[in-house]
């Protein structure tokens, strides 16, 4: 049987609120040579009844619902049952962007047959707001790296054959797509960036709730993938941000550089 083009990878937990969303963007892409596969948590709420009165399992839906370490373990065992050429996650509460997304990463991929990991811009979905979060080519450039941030994984197809090289580092429970990611820029794996928006991202849950927990992550993520130029960098940026006003600066320079209204 012909492997698919791409794995599609949900891990939920109790997520009844948010999944329809999730996999109606799914399965409204115009592009139909995917596997989609659900990796639930053991819901005790209704997540799983709304998951199978959606899909019915066959060669290319796959549910899987079994207890787990959190999410990254989650995606861990899910990414174990991939058999696309490439990979990527949308948890519940995030979406497709719009019917074309599969269709256009394709096309990206024919087009920039090289490209180990593609990514392109998301939507940042709040109580507040809507913005467009834009990765550009210096994302994924580890000079970026001193600035502590990344790629969002709802922005990233990612091919499969990575995940066997390294699954994300159950150390890190914040930060083990961030982990992931640095090692692979430090690796020198060829990024595409496709400059079109890929998804919707619900801009709550861990690391949300954990800030403390994800700032000291991230120096370790730093200082495990980067040379200590780099480290240095982002604990003089660090230390700004411990300033109320340096702080409202910085999130105004990226915000002025890598944000938009939508």
């Amino acid at each position: 049987m012909k492997n698919p083009r791409f794995t599609i990878i949900t891990v939920c937990y109790n997520a009844e609120k948010y999944i329809e969303e999730t996999i109606r963007s799914v399965l409204n892409q115009k592009y139909s040579d995917y596997e989609y596969i659900i990796k639930d948590g053991k819901s005790s709420d209704g997540t799983l009844d709304l998951v199978h009165s959606l899909l019915d399992p066959n060669e290319n839906i796959c549910i899987v619902s079994s207890k787990d370490d959190g999410i990254f373990d989650a995606m861990n065992e899910a990414v174990s049952l991939a058999r696309g050429e490439y990979v990527y996650f949308l948890n519940a509460g995030d979406s497709f962007c719009d019917s074309d997304v599969l269709q256009n990463v394709d096309l990206y991929i024919r087009q920039n047959p090289k490209v180990e990991i593609a990514y392109g811009n998301i939507i940042l979905l709040d109580n507040t707001c809507r913005r467009m979060r834009i990765y550009g080519e210096i994302c994924s450039k580890k000079i970026y790296a001193v600035s502590g941030d990344c790629i969002c994984h709802q922005a990233m197809f990612a091919r499969r054959e990575l995940f066997d090289e390294k699954r994300f580092d159950l150390h890190y429970r914040a930060c083990a797509d961030r982990e992931w990611q640095f090692h692979f820029i430090k690796k020198k794996k060829i990024f595409g960036c496709m400059k079109f928006t890929v998804a919707i991202f619900r801009v709550e849950g861990f690391c949300t709730s954990h800030m403390a927990e994800y700032e000291e992550e991230t120096l370790q993520c730093v200082e495990k993938n980067y040379d200590r130029y780099i480290v240095l960098g982002y604990k003089v940026i660090a230390r700004m941000k411990e300033s109320r006003i340096l702080r409202q600066v910085l999130r105004l320079c990226g915000r002025l550089l890598f944000h938009k209204p939508v």
